[in-house]
């Protein structure tokens, strides 16, 4: 009895712990990434940083990674090549990431994470009418469909061609995939606000309260088998 007991009163511990815990929201902005070395498969330039095909880039506890390249490029990159905000590429002022045909988003080590929003846009102005956003979680994956901007990057000469999507319901993702509406799409994405859970020191001792009870019905139970032989 008593380590049922105990067993119960640890997994009630467990629920209501988790029910608790917070979460840590973050900002990712991708700012001073471009044309610095970062960890993985990549390639250094004087204005943009390049990840190969399904190579893994990690930044704030994430990682990212498209089917084909993948970019971390922004303002001086636009700046050199298109006439900043005036070209056709996308452009707010920062650095940013694109990717082709898609970018796909997870924790890194796995986990859940609430997906609240991020800035999308087409990068090189092709025109993409549309972004899918499928995300996967314990139901499975969900997919909608993000209209953008009809008008070309070059006709938005505001300081900021990205479009803002704010979400809500996203709180238990595993991972999500954006893909534009036309295979030749480079995604850009930008201010990815997402949460991670936090336990909290209170967690980690009710945790470990649990485990010890269950430490003492163990060693009652086996100084009762003994006594009993």
């Amino acid at each position: 009895m008593i380590k049922h007991a105990a067993t119960r009163l640890l997994l009630t511990l467990v629920l209501v712990a988790g029910a608790g815990v917070p979460a840590r929201a973050t900002i990712i902005t991708f700012d001073g990434l471009a044309g610095t070395p970062m960890p993985g498969n990549s390639q250094v330039y004087t204005t943009f940083t390049k990840f190969a095909p399904n190579a893994l880039a990690t930044v704030d506890g994430f990682q990212f990674k498209s089917s084909g390249p993948e970019f971390f490029l922004g303002a001086a990159y636009a700046a050199a090549c298109c006439n900043s905000d005036l070209g056709p590429l996308a452009y707010n002022g920062t650095d940013y990431l694109i990717g082709l045909p898609d970018i796909t988003v997870s924790k890194v080590g796995g986990g859940a994470f609430s997906l609240n929003g991020f800035d999308l846009a087409e990068w090189d102005d092709t025109r993409t009418a549309s972004i899918s956003l499928t995300t996967t979680g314990p139901g499975g994956p969900t997919t909608q469909i993000l209209p953008l901007s009809l008008f070309g990057n070059r006709y938005k000469t505001i300081g900021n061609d990205f479009t803002h999507f704010g979400l809500a319901g996203y709180d238990n993702v595993v991972s999500f995939t954006l893909v534009g509406s036309v295979p030749w799409a480079f995604i850009a994405l930008d201010n990815l606000d997402v949460a991670a859970p936090i336990p909290e020191p209170g967690t980690y001792a009710m945790l470990l309260a649990g485990l010890g009870l269950l430490g003492i019905a163990s060693r009652r139970r086996k100084q009762k088998e003994a006594a009993a032989t």
